[in-house]
């Protein structure tokens, strides 16, 4: 029973984690009544309404209420709360650390509601013209969670900025993210409210019930409030789940088939159906297929932006007049001046022209662009189908593909068009490109890929080689590594950048791999290892178990034998139970003896004596032949040679200096290598970008193997 004329203070906290929920407003009035009620004088609210911080003992606020109770515990006799739910997500230790607290201030925790159900809801909106869904369905989810005492305290909503297509819900990130946030309990949920079974995916039945029993796994179960089911294990609900869940399968799956034939059929009107092109503006038309005029001027697209009614189109017409020259000069550049994919990247990035998505040129853009169709005005469509419930990508037979030509108009003649796409075909003989090396049957394979950089500008060197010919030698292959900034960019990223020749690097490598494995040191470290892995192998009673479970077996048949002989001492049985019993007692015995062999068999191995100095010098033997072949061995043995042993190889092109760092033997995970007290770097074969490693590294801690090149043959490396 409260007194009247206590003096109360009241803490106020909006919904953690969404706009929508109970307000600061409406707690307060709704403990004002109380308050009122009681007679009780409230002089100090506490609010916290924008923080968003879930955890009370990080909130600034619940900590500034704190300290001021420390500063003056007597000023307030009660703490008036909505529900536990607003001091956050707090566990039971957390609620017992807050009960002490105020117990400690003699203060006296009110709630006028003693618990709120805590739940999250998962809402998902399909395209973008479904401006209003989200809002639907959360209006739905709150009505219900104020009837059933709930408080929403996560929303996870999908198709927030761009709809979110219910078959491929699982494969986004988002998804993903919730699945970890819930296994976790990051929130302390106990259910998962959503509108309708066709909200969390339109996979197939089965799937949909994994979801459901994944999310009771996570002590997270669904609820659906609009469906006419309640997961109560009873037959008729099963069967109505299903059907409901096969029903939304279905009407996805025939959705998609309408949505693809009537696609097709505006395909072969010359009307445009993807995204942004190159060079090329997206012009909306009305239905009657006139240009779509809005504040006076036809309605252009933007990067990212769709159409918003269902009875407009798009047409193709040439774009910006500065990206209309970039495409008819790459065209040229590779036709008239017998520039290839790289050059031509190079020059355009060292020119800062802008690639067609606001990136930089690289050989496949620039392939790609010279074997587009849509700059001769030819839309192609349905060359290619993905299944969205597999994955699968499969082709389209060619009489079902839809080719237009003069869909739109062309920026590149149809003679220029067809002539680069004989001379790419032509050249596709001489450069390999599109594949690398080390999978392509009779090319060269390059094992130190992945490991050599660039000191200056910190890229990957990357493999480069062509088919050339000459009088004096014939027919050559002429493979390097290259600066993969010098192939993309030119001499502007790095301009000293120096390339290996492959034959020279890859022996030198090889020959010093070689001589490092056959060291003394290194033969000593391996053998000793060796013989620690035999010791461990021959000491280690690998039989114990299977010697056990069969002595186990052969106590259980003997026991078996000795019952069924004082069955047949027995008096009073007929002969056909005595002949039954005979039988199964000779497959006992017969068993018995079987078992007893398999016994001997494993107590004998037990017994057989290993010599491991002999084992491991036989073992070396082999060692040995096998680095002795190391130059002229398998690529694949190279590859797994390189990778275990060298961490990097950096070349300096200012100082025509090369820095091999190997990592220490042996060891069986070389990312815990580990030289002089630093750590060495992650392998850069597992780096993406720029490698950040710096030359100091190699003079401080890594031993050093220098080569010199010279100015004349800048592709020949030879060895001071």
């Amino acid at each position: 029973m409260v007194k009247k004329g206590v003096i109360a203070g009241v803490w106020l906290r909006s919904s953690p984690t969404h706009r929508y929920g109970l307000s600061v407003d409406d707690q307060k009035n709704e403990i004002e009544k109380m308050a009122y009620r009681d007679g009780v004088k409230i002089v100090k609210y506490w609010t916290d309404s924008d923080s968003g911080e879930i955890h009370p003992d990080k909130n600034r606020y619940f900590l500034t209420m704190k300290e001021n109770i420390r500063k003056d515990p007597g000023f307030i006799k009660i703490l008036y709360v909505y529900d536990k739910a607003r001091f956050g997500l707090v566990d039971s230790a957390g609620e017992i650390r807050i009960n002490e607290f105020f117990a400690k201030n003699n203060i006296e925790l009110k709630y006028l509601n003693e618990r709120l159900i805590p739940v999250g809801a998962i809402c998902r909106r399909s395209t973008d013209m479904q401006e209003a869904s989200l809002d639907v369905q959360m209006d739905s989810i709150l009505e219900y969670a104020t009837k059933d005492n709930c408080e929403v305290r996560k929303w996870w909503l999908f198709g927030e900025e761009k709809g979110q297509s219910g078959v491929s819900i699982e494969r986004c990130q988002d998804w993903k993210n919730m699945l970890d946030e819930l296994k976790n309990s990051m929130y302390s949920i106990e259910r998962i409210l959503v509108d309708d079974v066709s909200r969390i995916g339109r996979t197939s039945p089965n799937r949909k019930i994994y979801i459901q029993e994944l999310f009771k796994e996570y002590k997270a179960p669904i609820y659906y409030i609009n469906a006419p089911f309640k997961d109560d294990g009873s037959l008729e609900d099963g069967v109505m789940q299903f059907v409901r869940h096969g029903e939304a399968f279905q009407s996805s799956k025939e959705k998609s088939k309408n949505v693809k034939t009537r696609s097709l059929v505006y395909a072969r009107k010359g009307f445009w159906l993807a995204g942004n092109i190159y060079a090329y503006k997206r012009l909306v038309l009305d239905e009657h297929g006139n240009p779509f005029v809005t504040n006076g001027k036809n309605l252009i697209l933007e990067k990212k932006q769709s159409k918003q009614v269902k009875t407009q189109r798009i047409k193709l017409i040439p774009g910006n007049s500065e990206e209309i020259k970039v495409v008819r000069r790459v065209y040229a550049m590779y036709n008239d001046d017998d520039i290839g994919f790289y050059t031509i990247a190079a020059r355009l990035n060292a020119e800062e022209i802008p690639a067609a998505r606001g990136g930089t040129w690289t050989p496949t853009v620039v392939r790609s662009l010279l074997t587009n169709e849509i700059y001769v005005g030819t839309s192609h469509y349905n060359r290619q189908t993905t299944d969205i419930w597999s994955g699968i990508t499969t082709k389209v037979p060619k009489e079902e593909q839809v080719k237009v030509e003069n869909a739109h108009e062309g920026i590149i003649s149809k003679e220029l068009f067809f002539a680069v796409q004989e001379k790419i075909k032509k050249n596709s003989n001489r450069f390999k490109t599109g594949h690398h090396p080390n999978t392509l049957k009779d090319t060269p394979k390059f094992p130190l890929i992945g490991t050599i950089f660039c000191l200056d500008c910190q890229r990957r060197y990357a493999s480069a080689w062509a088919v050339r010919k000459s009088n004096r030698r014939g027919k050559y292959v002429q493979a390097y590594y290259k600066d993969t900034s010098r192939r993309t960019f030119g001499k502007k990223v790095c301009p000293n950048s120096i390339s290996l020749r492959k034959d020279d690097i890859d022996a030198l490598v090889m020959n010093r791999i070689k001589e490092r494995l056959m060291s003394g040191v290194i033969i000593q470290k391996v053998k000793n290892e060796l013989k620690k892995k035999l010791d461990s192998l021959v000491s280690s009673k690998k039989t114990d178990g299977s010697k056990i479970k069969i002595e186990a077996e052969l106590n259980e048949i003997e026991s078996k034998i000795e019952n069924l002989l004082n069955v047949i001492a027995r008096k009073g049985m007929s002969n056909q139970v005595i002949d039954k019993i005979q039988t199964e007692l000779d497959q006992l015995i017969s068993k018995k003896k079987i078992v007893e062999k398999n016994l001997g068999n494993i107590e004998s191995s037990d017994t057989v004596c290993v010599d491991i100095n002999k084992l491991t010098e036989k073992i070396m033997d082999n060692y040995k032949k096998v680095i002795d072949k190391l130059e002229n061995g398998q690529f694949s043995s190279q590859r797994r040679i390189v990778r275990e042993l060298i961490h990097s190889i950096a070349v300096s092109p200012t100082k025509k200096v090369i820095y091999i760092a190997y990592y220490d033997l042996p060891e069986d995970i070389v990312t815990d290598m580990h030289l002089d007290g630093s750590a060495i770097p992650e392998p850069l074969y597992n780096r993406v970008g720029p490698i950040n490693i710096k030359e100091e590294f190699y003079m401080g801690c890594i031993q050093i193997d220098e080569h010199m090149y010279e100015d004349v043959k800048p592709l020949t490396c030879f060895k001071l």
